[in-house]
């Protein structure tokens, strides 16, 4: 095993830099008035955000529950600065992909904050291996300050700025000193950042018949060859620190083929999965949402609101079916006869079941908003607009809130889900479909007895010989009937 990692720095770094367009701007910044003109902002605002605005007028912080428990500090830019860092964030993520280019680098190592990459892409490169090694770094960015930011925009052949356009730069990027978690800008500055760190680790990995991929500060190590745990954990820590980043020894796992391995929370021994202990939460979680209206989320605090309690579930569940998906897709294609195919779509498993679930209670049975059905698309465009004509007068629509006027109505979606769970593509065919799955939800899912909803449904549909067949079998459910 090689004894010197940090040394093995990829040869490629000295490719000269090719006439790339993002990373040519970087000599046309060459002051803070270029700056402020490619943010298309005038120089007093860029100076004023960046130097002048209190932090307090920058930021919002507060925490939000991690998968694992606990929960997470993120710190959320306003507006006014949010605005800068997203352009930024897209220039220097432009830059990141013309850095690859020019090193000829296929971009397998980095997962985290990339287009077309995901934990699910992460951990499919560990799919099926004998032996894992799962390494954390401690306060990825937040061990990013703001000497680090302007040494390497200043320093790095790739940019070197002028100091003056780094050091606002490097205002605009940090927040208390450091990268803050919640900024655009953050993730693209730290792959950045920890870019020669990573072709170090995959220099190293490469020369021991070893697979290196990172996911933000979660590093990925695997091998079908078992190999020293002690000597190459030693060997990456001593890597990881000349680059002045450091391992959080509590989180780091040794895994091996006798075992569950999970890479970023996803199971890889045969195939990508969630442990069964992960989806049980998840599942419990979403028969105490729609039993009690309300569900606990796990960790010491539980000051959050429904929404965003909400927001976190959906997110959950996504995650489920995003990695169930794939496995699905792949079956699919292994099925020759039409008819098979469309019925293994239309299929669902418990988990799929499950997101079902959670998507008719948050349509139907979640609050007292008025819910919009169409029959198209485009009719939620022309209505919505008519409605806001009333925005003023209709107390149907609208309420006052702190003197704001809320909405109080929310259209169904012609979406795939809509397809997937209510088995309605559309049109005023699919309303009676709606309408029996609001009548008797607990024919569908047990987990709906004694539910009903609280809901206007409003049925907008064509004066015509359809919408007239449609009105009548609408007419003929008892849900219609007492509600109407």
């Amino acid at each position: 095993m090689e004894n010197s990692v940090a040394n093995n720095v990829s040869s490629s770094l000295q490719v000269p830099l090719l006439n790339t367009p993002n990373l040519l701007m970087v000599g046309a910044l060459a002051s803070i008035s270029d700056l402020a003109f490619f943010l298309k902002v005038t120089p007093k605002h860029l100076t004023y955000i960046a130097y002048h605005l209190d932090e307090i007028y920058k930021y919002s912080e507060f925490e939000i529950p991690k998968k694992s428990g606990g929960f997470r500090k993120i710190s959320a830019p306003h507006i006014p600065i949010k605005i800068l860092q997203k352009k930024l964030s897209d220039f220097f993520q432009c830059c990141f992909e013309e850095i690859l280019y020019l090193n000829n680098v296929n971009n397998k190592i980095i997962h985290g904050f990339i287009k077309e990459k995901s934990i699910s892409t992460n951990a499919s490169l560990h799919l099926n291996k004998r032996y894992l090694l799962n390494i954390d770094i401690e306060d990825f960015f937040s061990s990013i300050h703001f000497g680090r930011v302007f040494g390497y925009l200043t320093k790095n052949r790739n940019f070197q700025f002028k100091s003056d356009v780094a050091k606002i730069i490097s205002a605009l990027s940090c927040y208390k000193g450091v990268l803050p978690q919640g900024s655009p800008l953050s993730p693209v500055l730290s792959n950045l950042i920890f870019q020669p760190c990573d072709i170090a680790l995959l220099n190293y990995a490469k020369k021991n018949s070893i697979t290196y991929t990172r996911y933000a500060d979660d590093l990925t190590f695997s091998s079908d060859r078992p190999f020293d745990k002690d000597k190459l954990l030693q060997d990456i820590e001593e890597c990881i620190a000349r680059y002045d980043f450091k391992i959080n020894s509590k989180k780091t796992r040794f895994q091996s083929f006798h075992e569950r391995q999970s890479v970023t929370g996803i199971t890889t021994n045969k195939k990508l999965n969630v442990s069964k202990e992960y989806y049980k939460k998840v599942r419990s979680l979403v028969f105490c949402l729609i039993k009690d209206d309300d569900f606990k989320l796990e960790g010491k605090k539980n000051e959050y609101n429904i929404q965003s309690k909400l927001n976190v579930l959906q997110g959950r569940l996504s995650h489920i079916d995003w990695i169930d998906s794939q496995e699905k897709q792949k079956k699919i294609k292994s099925i020759k006869n039409e008819k098979d195919i469309v019925k293994a779509h239309r299929d669902l498993n418990k988990r799929e079941r499950t997101l079902r679930d959670f998507y008719i209670y948050t349509r139907f049975f979640f609050d007292e908003k008025a819910l919009i059905i169409c029959e198209g698309s485009t009719d939620i465009s022309h209505i919505g607009m008519m409605i806001n004509f009333l925005k003023k007068n209709e107390e149907a629509f609208f309420r006052k809130e702190k003197e704001k006027v809320v909405q109080t109505y929310e259209f169904l979606k012609w979406d795939s889900n809509a397809n997937r769970f209510l088995s309605a593509t559309g049109g005023t065919p699919s309303f009676t479909s709606i309408s029996k799955r609001i009548e008797n939800p607990e024919k569908f899912s047990k987990i709906f007895k004694g539910k009903t909803t609280k809901k206007k449904i409003i049925y907008v549909m064509d004066y015509d010989e359809t919408g007239e067949k449609a009105l009548e079998n609408l007419k003929k459910t008892a849900w219609i009937k007492g509600n109407s």
